[in-house]
């Protein structure tokens, strides 16, 4: 395996960044970084290919967390920066059905789902 870092990065929402390759040569870890440190993103990829990837504003403070399982679903959850509560999980699963959690201050106020159906 081997570690790339890369710094004084331009023309981007980062600076810097540091790849983590496995002896297979894929990507496992991407870390980026704002300029006074803060994260920017950070993508994990598992064993199994599960990728799970996080977004962060310019303050560092997240504001999404995705993962797709290898089965393809897909569970995306969005967070108030300034608070730092969860708003919304949406989860997609493989085989359609979307089920949307919708919160007020990290309280879950409303859940739909949408079968394959309609």
């Amino acid at each position: 395996s081997v570690d790339y870092y890369n710094y004084n990065i331009t023309g981007q929402t980062y600076t810097s960044q540091h790849l983590t390759v496995n002896a297979a040569g894929v990507t496992v870890l991407t870390e980026r970084f704002h300029a006074d440190g803060t994260l920017d993103y950070v993508q994990m990829v598992a064993a199994d290919g599960t990728k799970d990837t996080v977004t962060y504003n310019s303050a560092g403070q997240k504001t999404t967390d995705i993962n797709v399982a290898t089965d393809g679903t897909r569970t995306t959850l969005t967070y108030d920066p300034s608070s730092g509560y969860l708003t919304q999980s949406l989860l997609q699963a493989a085989s359609g059905v979307v089920t949307t959690k919708t919160y007020t201050a990290g309280v879950l106020m409303r859940t739909t789902v949408a079968n394959t159906d309609g």
